[in-house]
């Protein structure tokens, strides 16, 4: 690393966060039922198009779309909150500006918020204001136009704007639009690059520490305590003794699902 003992003290903070998001996975599987997947929980007709004639094979399939789904969906949010706590931040929407405006100000849209003078290019600015994404897969042109907007919105008011991508290296695509986006809006666009952080650039600028091996390491740690494959095994069974009772074939079962 070596980062001051204050950025191991809020990674350490920032880490009960994934631990929290770890319990949570249990739950998620844990929660996994039958009726869900009568309930339209798998598309009928792939399974056919598929070739799919064996109920070990339709519960691996559902368990499987079930968990990678509610991860997507949450994970997101887990990154953002994790990242905040990492570099000291609060949520725009807890802002004080955005507070009083009950949610009508500009700075409710960014996902952190770091106040303090900051200085870059001989350019002063009065905070830091950062979007945060998984990766480059989940930015859509859409999302670039919007975040062009706000950023030249956010430098109005003397901030300077970031989008974090958590993980990844390469973002050409996501250069290539924003350039044309930040133009538009009327934002710094000479260098698209200077807005986009990826992967251990976002500790590096942000925090001023390069601690992303740190940080994986501890995750590590804490994802040590849940066996992944065995929670995954354990649900699939089940799903697979259920359908075992309920159906005497496959057929019944899609009969069932529609």
């Amino acid at each position: 690393m070596k980062a001051p003992g204050e950025i191991e003290r809020r990674i350490a903070n920032a880490l009960g966060v994934l631990e929290r998001f770890s319990d949570e996975v249990v739950e998620i599987v844990n929660s996994i039922r039958v009726d869900d997947l009568v309930d339209g929980g798998l598309n009928p007709y792939l399974l056919v198009s598929m070739g799919v004639r064996d109920f070990r094979d339709i519960a691996y399939l559902f368990v499987h779309k079930r968990v990678v789904k509610s991860l997507e969906t949450s994970f997101g949010y887990v990154l953002e909150e994790f990242l905040r706590e990492v570099l000291g931040g609060k949520s725009g929407k807890d802002h004080e500006e955005c507070r009083s405006s009950r949610g009508k100000s500009w700075i409710c849209w960014w996902d952190i918020v770091l106040e303090g003078e900051y200085e870059e290019r001989g350019i002063k600015f009065r905070g830091r204001v950062i979007s945060v994404k998984s990766g480059s897969a989940n930015v859509s042109k859409e999302t670039l136009e919007d975040f062009a907007q706000r950023a030249a919105e956010a430098e109005r008011h003397g901030y300077r704007s970031y989008l974090a991508l958590m993980y990844g290296k390469r973002v050409f695509n996501v250069i290539g639009v924003l350039k044309s986006s930040l133009k538009s809006a009327g934002a710094r666009w000479e260098d698209p690059g200077d807005y986009v952080l990826v992967g251990r650039r976002v500790y590096e600028v942000l925090l001023g520490y390069d601690v992303y091996e740190y940080v994986m390491q501890k995750a590590i740690e804490i994802g040590v305590r849940m066996n992944f494959r065995d929670l995954i095994e354990k649900k699939i069974n089940e799903i697979l003794l259920e359908l075992n009772k309920r159906f005497n074939n496959v057929n019944e079962l899609l009969t069932e699902m529609a």
